[in-house]
């Protein structure tokens, strides 16, 4: 049988496993916009370089690839801790580890700060689920008019005006503790390491451009009040608030 405190690490592997799967669902775009919508929407010479369906997909799978990547070799390393007598997991503890092989024994603690990132990523996640799910065909990564659109005002949307934007930030700032606060693979091994040090600077990079992002919430309102009008006046007056409820 185990030692008691060992099931509290080895608990941690479906935390992770949790929070990878919900960040990567809810950071996968919908399949549901058209090119050509997006460009009568806009105008094919005002798309930003961040509007670019080149740059979106980049950043979404680098920030997917940081997460599988960093997650999956903290799980081999708790494994082979907690199990090193197991053939398979010795050579993965040797190559996961080798940067700090001493450090091995604190990857995998359950410390305060990737709670609250755990907490963080998943209520984010969640919300970001809940806004694709209202909103259907009518989600997009892109500001865009869809043939028939119409304004959702339910949901969370008729808690703040912009709720995927309050998600996403909150799955990244959650998913930065518990991919890099102490007793992750990074922060006790990964970041002595050129990859560790590449996967942090991708994650930083995915975080930066992601922020661009959130200034557009002032831009989608001047746009869905010039296509909605008295409409979207109503529902800004019943929903004053873009991100947080009460403060912005």
């Amino acid at each position: 049988m185990l030692p008691v405190h060992n099931f509290s690490t080895l608990l941690k592997i479906p935390i992770l496993v949790t929070c990878a799967y919900l960040y990567d669902r809810a950071t996968t775009p919908p399949r549901t916009e058209k090119i050509e919508e997006q460009e009568r929407a806009l105008g094919s010479k005002h798309i930003s370089l961040l509007e670019r369906q080149i740059v979106i997909d980049a950043v979404c799978t680098t920030g997917k690839g940081v997460i599988w990547g960093c997650g999956l070799a903290e799980t081999g390393v708790i494994l082979a801790f907690q199990f090193p007598t197991h053939p398979l997991l010795l050579p993965a503890v040797r190559l996961l580890a080798a940067p700090r092989p001493l450090n091995v024994p604190n990857v995998g603690s359950l410390t305060s700060l990737f709670l609250v990132g755990a907490a963080f990523v998943i209520a984010g996640s969640l919300i970001r689920l809940w806004c694709f799910r209202t909103m259907g065909r009518l989600f997009t990564y892109r500001l865009t008019l869809r043939d028939q659109h119409r304004l959702v005002t339910s949901g969370p949307y008729a808690i703040v005006r912009h709720p995927s934007y309050t998600g996403a930030i909150m799955k990244a700032g959650g998913m930065l503790l518990v991919l890099f606060s102490p007793g992750s693979w990074w922060y006790e091994i990964g970041r002595y390491s050129p990859v560790g040090k590449a996967a942090a600077a991708a994650f930083v990079a995915v975080c930066t451009v992601g922020m661009q992002y959130y200034t557009r919430g002032k831009t989608e309102d001047q746009f869905l009040r010039r296509q909605f009008g008295k409409e979207w006046d109503a529902w800004a007056e019943r929903v004053p608030y873009r991100y947080i409820p009460g403060v912005c």
